[in-house]
């Protein structure tokens, strides 16, 4: 998946957490919020060498750059 593809994942399965509006404490809307999220994860993304891995400590998901375009989840074993 691309950044923008797991950034609207995060958006659709509510993994950023509990965002609000905040226009009335002088901050950005909800959606200005997730676009914010989503230019972060793609600067995350670029900084990523081929091979490199990102962790998303919230929701415990681990992601490898496969290729310059792509995240894959690496799926973490359970030896419990």
């Amino acid at each position: 998946m691309t950044p923008d593809e797991l950034a609207s994942e995060f958006v659709q399965n509510g993994e950023y957490g509990k965002l609000r509006d905040r226009t009335k404490e002088g901050g950005p809307t909800v959606e200005q919020q997730y676009e914010i999220n989503r230019i972060w994860l793609n600067e995350q993304f670029r900084i990523l060498k081929v091979g490199g891995m990102w962790a998303w400590p919230d929701t415990l998901r681990i992601f490898k750059k496969v290729d310059q375009q792509h995240f894959r989840e690496v799926e973490l074993k359970n030896d419990a």
